[in-house]
């Protein structure tokens, strides 16, 4: 034996010896698979002793039972979130300086505009269409006809433009 003293457990386990998963685990009683988050994570480092190890895990289990890990569970969850919010802020702010951000009421106005255009659009270019062809083979197009097809179809127009302004003014309440 070298002239540095083996620290041992009382069942004869080396405390000195590197950390392993499998050789904490023995030591608690627990499964390997149980202790791999806690290295994983980094509450358990790979790079001290197992003495050391055992330490930590106590530690751990004694801050589990009087409730402190799970307020800096808490903590931790409310400092990311706060986080991912600042970093959505920024992005947002960033947009804004770079005038690409529009408010839903424009988006709302754009919407209407759109749509309004579109149903002009189509309402005159299937007029002209229908003249067309009634001209082009000298007949008649029946005018019921072309309002349940055309229409109907630019109503569902309309309606598109109702309801999204509708979810607009919703989600902005």
């Amino acid at each position: 034996m070298s002239g540095e003293e083996r620290k041992t457990s009382p069942g004869g386990v080396e405390l000195n010896k590197p950390v392993t998963q499998a050789a904490l685990a023995r030591l608690v009683g627990v499964s390997p698979q149980a202790m791999t988050e806690r290295f994983k994570s980094g509450q358990i480092k790979r790079d001290i002793t197992l003495g050391e190890a055992l330490k930590v895990y106590c530690s751990q289990l004694r801050d589990a039972a009087a409730g402190r890990q799970g307020d800096e569970d808490d903590l931790t969850a409310a400092r990311v979130e706060t986080e991912h919010a600042r970093a959505a802020n920024l992005r947002i702010e960033y947009h804004e300086k770079l005038n690409n951000l529009i408010h839903v009421d424009q988006a709302s106005l754009l919407i209407e505009e759109w749509a309004a255009f579109v149903a002009r659009e189509v309402g005159t270019a299937a007029t002209r269409y229908t003249r067309e062809i009634e001209s082009a083979h000298n007949i008649q197009i029946d005018e019921q006809l072309y309002e349940t097809i055309i229409g109907a179809a630019l109503e569902r127009v309309a309606d598109f433009t109702d309801e999204s302004a509708t979810a607009f003014e919703e989600s902005e309440s």
